[in-house]
């Protein structure tokens, strides 16, 4: 499967606590309708996988933050510039559009 885009994004965590959120740099390719990432582009295990199958949208949060909105959770990402943050979101959505829907939810 060829790589449609990949690099460095910032991913928000998911702790509890609004407060202790904090935004962590990750590297995320996205390969057909897989979205994986890990901690850095030598990391040959990732840290999480998403099938774009089972997204319902991919919402602009500003001009570097985006969200994917799965059925089970909100994924929300942040570009380090406009142009990549556009980018981004046209490879996501592109590969959104063109995954069949799914029953089972990608492991996180």
């Amino acid at each position: 499967m060829s790589v449609a885009i990949d690099g460095y994004l910032k991913k928000k965590s998911r702790s509890n606590s609004v407060l202790k959120r904090a935004w962590n740099k990750r590297w995320f390719v996205l390969a057909g309708n897989i979205l994986s990432y890990s901690n850095s582009s030598k990391d040959k295990k990732t840290s999480g996988t998403f099938n774009l199958a089972d997204i319902h949208d991919v919402e602009k949060k500003g001009s570097l933050e985006f969200q994917l909105v799965f059925p089970e959770r909100k994924l929300l990402l942040k570009a380090a510039d406009m142009v990549e943050a556009r980018r981004w979101v046209a490879a996501l959505e592109a590969a959104m559009h063109t995954s069949e829907p799914r029953n089972m939810h990608a492991s996180l």
